[in-house]
């Protein structure tokens, strides 16, 4: 049965009477075998591989260390990060590397700037994708870049070029739009209300009203959620007013020590406090003011 490979390098002697040890092939003389100051040096040449998650670029000179090995590092880096799910970024990153592979894999990292960066760009353009899908390719390649430099593999300037080339901006390019996303209709969405929970089917509405994105949701939770995350300071005035044979339901909160009054019909006084919150998220969203 062969032996397993070790995950750390060996401590050993070179013919010369230092001590040695060997990462990626490359031999680091460490002084004299046996002495402390040998085994001191082998611990900070280890603690500096492993804290490279031993990457196979660990000790190459910078001038050899390549777009193929920055690629191979980051892919490595991105999936013990982001893991594999189907909605990781992980996927979409090994998805913007590939025209990065094509045209610059044995190109030094260190020399990449913004004229290989803008000629990927024009080949992602002739290419067919639209300017939203580019962008994000783009923006994923300098993450990479700006990864590359916190971990010493690439020079500092690198990222720093790279993010001052502009995305590409609408009507100012070839690529085409994306689709706009339509609505649903109507009818699936009142299919649906009828099958929600009261509070998500009042976060459904809430979006319905204001035109806003699924992700607002997560601060419609409650109205604790709600008093943690917005920049408002709630007063303490939640009541349920009976006017004209019509509950409605009057919150004031406090922006910039203003206290506002802010007021919505609500048929179903049972619950008032969410309808409170529903009231306070839809009236920060659109950013108005209500009646005082």
């Amino acid at each position: 049965m062969a032996r397993p490979k070790s995950l750390v390098p060996s401590y050993r002697k070179h013919s010369s009477g230092n001590a040695r040890v060997t990462i990626n092939g490359r031999d680091y003389l460490l002084g004299p075998h046996g002495t402390t100051a040998s085994k001191r040096e082998y611990d900070r040449i280890v603690a500096e591989y492993l804290a490279s998650n031993r990457s196979e670029s660990f000790g190459r000179e910078g001038g050899g260390y390549t777009m193929a090995m920055l690629m191979c590092d980051y892919l490595q880096h991105a999936k013990r990060y982001y893991g594999v799910e189907v909605s990781s970024d992980y996927h979409r990153i090994k998805l913007a590397v590939r025209q990065l592979k094509t045209m610059y894999a044995e190109r030094e990292a260190s020399a990449f700037g913004a004229e290989q960066f803008k000629a990927i760009r024009e080949a992602l353009i002739d290419s067919g994708l639209t300017r939203q899908g580019i962008n994000k390719r783009m923006r994923l390649i300098v993450r990479m870049f700006k990864w590359g430099c916190a971990e010493g593999k690439v020079p500092a300037t690198v990222h720093a070029t790279l993010s001052l080339v502009e995305s590409l901006k609408k009507g100012r390019t070839t690529a085409p739009e994306s689709d706009p996303v339509q609505p649903l209709p109507q009818h699936v969405i009142d299919a649906t209300l009828a099958q929600l929970s009261p509070v998500v089917a009042d976060m459904v509405r809430l979006q319905l009203l204001v035109g806003c994105r699924p992700g607002l949701r997560e601060h419609c939770a409650s109205p604790a959620i709600l008093r943690h995350h917005c920049p408002y300071r709630l007063a303490p005035c939640i009541r349920v007013q009976e006017r004209r044979n019509v509950f409605v339901v009057v919150v004031r909160f406090l922006d910039q020590q203003e206290v506002h009054s802010v007021v919505l019909d609500h048929p179903d006084p049972v619950d008032p406090l969410r309808a409170a919150f529903v009231l306070i998220a839809y009236h920060l969203t659109i950013n108005g003011r209500g009646e005082e």
